[in-house]
């Protein structure tokens, strides 16, 4: 199996490839927003303000070589744990399904991650998350096996753990591929995750098109020690 690093790698590979192909020419169109676009259902760990204002002060070098593509506000950028689209939490066994989420986080302890680096992919550029232990991992497959139990088909994350800070609306140019290239390695900081928000937004976690449904805390169940059931 490919370690973090090298699946980066390979990422950063395959998004430049296809991008220098087209440089200049190839354009993007950026996905609706706004309480009309809010048909995501999905769980996110936004960023602490030093490391989103890190990266924000990253991507302001790319701006001047692609002012018109999308970049994430700081508030907005965040870290997906998993896509949860098509369960249900309305009517009949929603109360239920909320529950499996709670007893399911609750059970996994807290984790560390860091943002090292700055990657590409075919319309987006994001910070590279890389987590300190298994638990990222672990915690995914489990929420997996929850979707498939609903008779969901989960959607498989293409990265170990990644926030998006600049979605691409135009044709990308040489330039911005040239400063995105010094930022490869660049430390934006790191940071402990100790609960996800389960929220209703859309692509962009913008303030006008999402919905906190529930903060969802790690660790919740562990800390209550052999015996002892949810009070």
């Amino acid at each position: 199996m490919l370690g973090d690093h090298a699946r980066y790698r390979l990422a950063w590979e395959a998004g430049r490839v296809r991008l220098r192909a087209g440089a200049g020419r190839r354009s993007f169109t950026l996905p609706a927003s706004g309480p009309g676009a809010a048909v995501h259902l999905t769980t996110v760990s936004r960023l602490p303000a030093e490391v989103a204002a890190a990266l924000a002060r990253a991507v302001d070098r790319l701006r001047p070589h692609g002012p018109g593509h999308h970049y994430y506000p700081p508030p907005t950028m965040h870290l997906t744990v998993q896509n949860l689209d098509g369960l249900e939490l309305d009517g009949d066994g929603g109360a239920a399904r909320l529950a499996e989420l709670r007893a399911l986080f609750g059970a996994h302890p807290p984790f560390q991650v860091a943002a090292r680096g700055l990657g590409v992919s075919a319309g987006t550029v994001f910070a590279q998350v890389l987590a300190g232990d298994a638990t990222l991992r672990a915690l995914r497959a489990d929420l997996a096996r929850l979707l498939q139990r609903h008779g969901l088909a989960p959607r498989r994350a293409r990265l170990p753990g990644h926030a998006n800070v600049v979605r691409f609306s135009g044709p990308v140019t040489a330039a911005f591929l040239a400063e995105l290239a010094r930022q490869r390695r660049t430390d934006f900081g790191s940071w402990t995750v100790t609960g996800v928000e389960l929220v209703r937004t859309d692509r962009f976690l913008s303030g006008e098109g999402t919905t906190l449904l529930e903060r969802l805390a790690l660790g919740r169940l562990r800390d209550r020690g052999p015996g002892r059931g949810p009070s």
